[in-house]
């Protein structure tokens, strides 16, 4: 398993599967380097490999050989600078926050983190078929109270009046409302 140069396509974002392996593509500007580690049926991470391409900021490249439900997290190196908004750590797992499907086999252990793993570190985007059939899935059974809000568009979330909020559509909206 080895990462190749694949043409500056970098739409869409996140794992899919192409005739040779699957193609992946994450924006991380101020990343040195974003890593796809991939994980085996035992949990184990097989291979970490760096993505090759970088075009503006995203960083993308195709793995060769990686099917349909494959597990995989991403690694990203970067600098450690807090007061800049820079908190990369090549030891943290992270979630792919475009992933089609994460497995669950370990959403409990992640959300209970009984054994000290952090929720992210369990947790595992899965390469889909184009195909794939989501017929008969369901939604996880979580309380709201254990449920994350994963993506927020600010100018939706504020700028109906009914927001209540003073700016609607900023920021300073969103932190009115929240």
């Amino acid at each position: 398993m080895r990462a190749e140069a694949a043409a500056a396509v970098v739409e869409p974002l996140g794992a899919w599967l192409t005739p040779r392996g699957a193609r992946f593509a994450f924006p991380a500007p101020d990343a040195n380097a974003v890593f796809v580690c991939v994980f085996d049926a035992g949990d184990r991470e097989i291979a970490r490999i760096r993505l090759p391409c970088r075009s503006g900021d995203v960083h993308h490249g195709e793995i060769a050989g990686l099917a349909a439900g494959t597990r995989y997290g991403l690694r990203v190196e970067g600098p450690w600078d807090p007061a800049r908004g820079h908190r990369f750590n090549a030891a943290k797992l992270l979630v792919d926050p475009w992933a089609r499907a994460v497995n669950t086999r370990h959403w409990d252990r992640a959300r209970r983190c009984r054994d000290g793993a952090r929720p992210h570190d369990s947790i595992r985007g899965v390469v889909l078929a184009e195909d794939y059939d989501w017929e008969g899935d369901t939604p996880l059974r979580l309380p709201s109270q254990d449920m994350v809000i994963y993506e927020l568009h600010v100018g939706g979330f504020t700028r109906h009046a009914s927001s209540g909020v003073q700016y609607p559509g900023t920021f300073v909206g969103l932190i009115e409302k929240i």
